[in-house]
């Protein structure tokens, strides 16, 4: 499975407004998306990927491209200090 793939759904899970499709280029607001949902999606990733995602960072991403991009970027980061 792709991280775009489980941040799609994801936002399925936690947006108040549910999506047969989600495209993690819309905006989160526009997916029904909110601060306490985009908390239990850092929360869920942190656990799957067992990483960790700066809080204030997360708050200031508009779409799910953007956690997509923080996900691969806190993977690289730990596979480069376990290098």
């Amino acid at each position: 499975m792709s991280i775009a793939y489980i941040v799609a759904r994801l936002i399925e899970r936690y947006g108040r407004q549910k999506h047969r499709f989600v495209n993690v280029a819309t905006p989160l607001a526009q997916l029904g998306v909110d601060a306490i949902g985009l908390a239990e999606i850092v929360m869920s990733l942190e656990r799957r990927f067992g990483i960790s995602i700066d809080t204030a960072r997360a708050m200031s991403w508009v779409t799910g491209s953007e956690i997509v991009d923080a996900v691969e970027s806190a993977l690289r980061e730990q596979h480069r200090q376990a290098s």
